[in-house]
């Protein structure tokens, strides 16, 4: 029967330097916790992995905490870790996540914070993927005008923004004070005495 292959070596040293260098070849374990929280930058007689807060962070984005990554390197060092890893680990742990960014397709806000948790409670706008980020905001999952369609339909009567912040003016209504200019009769239905026909007051064409 062939000859068994060596489980690898299981633990490493890790250094001030923020490297953890490992003699011949790591275990499976080894290599994977390594690879998952820092960055191989040898491989062969000896592999060597130095830890930045990229890498680190790379680690925490994938769902790994500040206690277990540092316990699982603990677990595979050696020694005791260094001080400047612990650091490293803390420092970017501290800052992971202090902004989220949330995925969606439009945003609703609002001035009262009761008319704003009625929305997103409301079972009928469910369909729209509301969530509450603030007392005052509200996400959608919904483009725009489906978000407002869907909140006209059920009794609201939310405006548009424009990507400035100011109202969206919708195109096909008439803004207030300007209406449509009266028909213009033909000049067989005018008398030759009478004058121009005076405009409405308070009223302008639409242009």
């Amino acid at each position: 029967m062939p000859a068994a292959a060596a489980p690898g070596h299981r633990d490493g040293r890790i250094g001030a330097g923020l490297t953890a260098v490992v003699t011949g070849t790591p275990s499976a374990r080894l290599a994977g916790l390594l690879d998952s929280v820092a960055d191989r930058e040898t491989s062969g007689t000896a592999s060597v992995w130095r830890f930045s807060a990229g890498s680190v962070r790379r680690a925490l984005d994938a769902g790994r905490t500040r206690e277990d990554i540092t316990a699982g390197l603990a677990a595979a060092a050696a020694g005791p870790l260094p001080q400047p890893l612990s650091y490293l680990i803390a420092d970017t742990a501290r800052a992971h996540g202090r902004v989220r960014i949330a995925p969606a397709s439009c945003a609703l806000h609002g001035d009262e914070p009761t008319l704003v948790a009625e929305l997103a409670a409301h079972r009928k706008l469910a369909k729209l993927g509301l969530r509450q980020l603030a007392p005052t905001v509200l996400i959608s999952r919904s483009p725009l005008d489906a978000t407002l369609a869907a909140l006209r339909a059920e009794g609201y009567a939310p405006a548009a923004e424009s990507a400035e912040g100011t109202v969206r003016i919708e195109q096909g209504r008439p803004r207030p004070g300007c209406w449509p200019p009266p028909p213009r009769l033909p000049d067989r239905h005018r008398s030759t005495e009478e004058g121009p026909s005076p405009r409405t007051p308070f009223a302008e064409p639409c242009r």
